[in-house]
C-alpha cells in the first residue's frame, strides 16, 4: 500500500515537472496580452456567444 501511494507522488510531481514549462509559458502570454490589450477589447471580441467568438479564441 505504501509503495501504492509513493508511485502516486512520484508520477504526480514527474508530470508537474513536465508540464511546469508549458503552464510557465501560458501564464506570460496571458499576462501580455493582459498588459497590452486590456480586458475591453478582448470582452469586445471574444465575450460573445457566437461562433465568431469561438474562432477568434
Amino acid at each position: 500500500m505504501i509503495d501504492f501511494l509513493y508511485k502516486i507522488i512520484q508520477e504526480s510531481a514527474r508530470l508537474w515537472m513536465a508540464m511546469a514549462p508549458y503552464l510557465l509559458l501560458g501564464m506570460f502570454i496571458a499576462g501580455i496580452l493582459h498588459a497590452f490589450l486590456g480586458q475591453s477589447f478582448l470582452t469586445r471580441h471574444l465575450g460573445g456567444n457566437g461562433f465568431s467568438s469561438i474562432l477568434k479564441s
